[in-house]
């Protein structure tokens, strides 16, 4: 149990950075859809399953 916790945590703490990242880089190419946000999503389910 603490050891699937702790995945989760880090799993979680990996995906904000990853994500302010992409942010970063892309969201100021369509103020209106953030496509950092949207890419971080996708790959993100795409991982999860």
């Amino acid at each position: 149990m603490l050891k699937s916790l702790f995945a989760i945590a880090i799993g979680a703490s990996v995906g904000a950075w990853i994500r302010w990242g992409l942010g970063m880089r892309l969201n100021g190419l369509f103020p209106t859809l953030p496509p950092g946000t949207v890419l971080a999503n996708l790959v993100g389910g795409y991982i999860i399953g």
